[in-house]
């Protein structure tokens, strides 16, 4: 047990370069609204029912999520005396302080403990008493987040990031505009965070002095015990990041986040003029160029720029300032994209190279091509599929049942990101084969009985996966386009380079996806891009839209 205990208190508490002669940042000079009064009954019964039912418990073994959301009014009332408390004299139960470690194998040799990861078991008192914090400050606080970040936030998701990268790398190719993508890998980053930085930074954005103090109080004194087959090791203390398996610590996360990458961009634009690759060039005062910086999903962090000097400014800001918040870059996993010709040249981490590639693997998709994406999630597919042989072999399972669960886990992993592809010829082909080849194994139709996939989809009473599919494109773009104007999503959803910005190649075009977006909609008389939004905004006319959608396919792009 020594040795476990000694491998977590290494990996939990990070050495970090984030020097107390840093500058001090200053507080907001006003503090934003957030109530500060005691913790009320309503509070914590809000707090409980946000808690997620079978989660195991921390060292209050016999207090769980249910065991609080029907314990009743006595039990909620307790829990409300003990966490004003804690708020009203920063004093917390050794309970609330002590999570217990559970190492699980992720990879490899199992006896190295480098291929274990650890789950974290946390109070289920101490979680409601930090979503408790964390329903004061995320409301009043979020709207001054960038509006780049979407990890942990309500109303964003992967989707729209995967959805925004690939049509700004798309518009570029398209126009040949020089682009370099850098994307940024952290080395253990929510366990990294001076906790110290962090509470200043919470102050800076105009969190109350109280309530920080309230969040202090969780932190200050964290300790972890590890536990192996039954047997406990010795607490030890730990000093540095975010707090695992909490509810409020993703939302600290961001915060600091949103710290490291305000400062880039405003001491990148200091030293050269402007910041961000620029997608659309200035019309006029009233049509003002619009740039885009960086895209991020919590710690997944992807900059943006039009030059390799301007690449390797931005990439040394971002270096500079993840340091002072104690972040340290992994040079191994932090990767660039260019479509320009880079004369043996390498943006560098601390004199180190950093890999030119030219796909990338973003939040679980691959960003160059449609093509792409879509023979990898085939391979992924496949392999979940044969993975339930057993079930689809099955003549006792009736095929409504093998089709639902064929949904919700292999088609589920087939179509992760499909709302920003383009559906061409040939990838309606590998989509729509894909489906009912699997069909016809759980149906035990073989090609040589001459059954055509329309009397398949009649069996299974399903449509093709690209009818499927092109609906939810359609689904999704309508939301995209009723969100705020000033979010990334709507400004993005339909991207192309306007008319003199970037110069198209010769040739026959490629088929862009707002054009793929328009076909969809009507073939034969594609509607504009304002006729899209404007018809997008009424809800009722765009769900009309989505049903009436027809299979199409296009040319390769």
């Amino acid at each position: 047990m020594n040795e476990w205990k000694t491998y977590f208190e290494n990996l939990l508490n990070v050495k970090s370069d984030a020097s107390e002669d840093n500058e001090p940042i200053p507080p907001a000079s006003e503090d934003l609204p957030i109530h500060q009064g005691p913790i009320t009954a309503e509070e914590v019964e809000q707090a409980v029912k946000q808690l997620k039912d079978g989660k195991s418990p921390g060292l209050d073994y016999a207090i769980t999520p249910e065991a609080l959301k029907y314990g009743g009014k006595w039990i909620i009332n307790q829990l409300c005396n003990i966490c004003n408390d804690i708020y009203e004299n920063q004093r917390t139960p050794t309970q609330f302080n002590t999570n217990i470690i559970i190492p699980v194998q992720k990879k490899g040799d199992k006896t190295l403990m480098t291929n274990y990861r650890g789950i974290s078991l946390m109070s289920v008192a101490a979680k409601t008493y930090n979503r408790i914090l964390l329903n004061r400050i995320r409301g009043p606080l979020d709207p001054f987040l960038r509006v780049n970040q979407a990890g942990f936030r309500s109303g964003r998701s992967c989707i729209d990031q995967i959805h925004v990268i690939r049509r700004i790398l798309e518009g570029a190719i398209e126009k040949q505009l020089p682009i370099f993508i850098t994307f940024v890998d952290f080395m253990k980053a929510f366990d990294s965070i001076n906790r110290q930085i962090m509470f200043d930074i919470l102050r800076h954005y105009g969190v109350p002095l109280k309530i920080v103090k309230a969040i202090e109080a969780i932190y200050h004194h964290s300790k972890s015990v590890v536990l192996v087959d039954g047997n406990v090791s010795k607490e030890f203390n730990v000093t540095t990041g975010v707090l695992q398996g909490d509810t409020l610590a993703p939302f600290l996360f961001i915060v600091v986040i949103d710290y490291i990458m305000k400062n880039v961009q405003l001491d990148h634009a200091n030293e050269k003029g402007e910041s961000g690759f620029i997608t659309n060039e200035r019309q006029s005062r009233r049509q003002p160029a619009t740039t885009i910086n960086d895209l991020e999903f919590a710690d997944d962090i992807a900059l943006f720029e039009s030059s390799f000097e301007r690449a390797q400014s931005q990439l040394t800001q971002t270096i500079k300032w993840a340091n002072k918040v104690g972040l340290q870059i992994n040079t191994k996993k932090t990767q660039a994209l260019t479509n320009q010709t880079t004369n043996n040249r390498t943006l560098k981490v601390n004199e180190q190279d950093i890999e030119w590639i030219n796909n990338f693997k973003y939040l679980g998709a691959m960003i160059s091509s449609s093509e792409t994406d879509i023979k990898v999630r085939k391979s992924l597919a496949w392999k979940a599929f044969w993975k339930m042989k057993t079930i689809w072999k099955s003549t006792t399972i009736p095929i409504h049942l093998k089709i639902s669960i064929f949904r919700t886990s292999c088609l589920s992993i087939l179509s992760y990101g499909c709302e920003s592809w383009i559906i061409t010829n040939n990838i309606e082909k590998i989509l729509n084969s894909f489906a009912t080849s699997c069909y016809r194994i759980m149906l035990n139709i073989k090609r040589s009985d001459k059954i055509s996939n329309n009397r398949i989809y009649q069996i299974v009473k399903q449509e093709p996966l690209t009818q499927i599919i092109q609906r939810r494109q359609l689904r999704f773009i309508g939301h995209c386009l009723r969100r705020n104007k000033n979010e990334l999503i709507n400004i993005y959803a339909l991207y192309t380079p306007k008319p003199g910005h970037g110069k198209r190649k010769r040739g026959r075009p490629r088929l862009q996806y707002h054009n793929y977006i328009a076909s969809l909609i009507n073939n034969d008389e594609p509607p504009t891009m304002e006729e899209i939004r404007k018809t997008a905004a009424n809800r009722e006319s765009w769900s009309k839209i989505v049903v009436a959608c027809k299979p199409r396919s296009f040319a390769a792009e």
